[in-house]
């Protein structure tokens, strides 16, 4: 799914976030205004007006991606 990142995971790497603990999601890439998509591991970092793309099964990346 490709999404805006919810405000909890914004300003924080994907390590910080925990969203694979919290959410059983996993964010695969994440896509910043005039850059190149890239990878996400534990320290890429979230920016509010980033895209990423987060896998998972569909209802737990529904519910990831209802958060405000």
């Amino acid at each position: 799914v490709k999404m805006r990142p919810p405000k909890e995971t914004q300003g924080f790497t994907v390590g910080q976030s925990k969203v694979l603990e919290k959410y059983g999601v996993t964010i695969i890439g994440v896509k910043s205004p005039g850059m190149y998509f890239v990878y996400a591991d534990a320290d890429t970092r979230i920016s509010p007006n980033d895209l990423i793309i987060a896998s998972g099964h569909s209802e737990l990346l529904e519910r990831f991606a209802a958060r405000p």
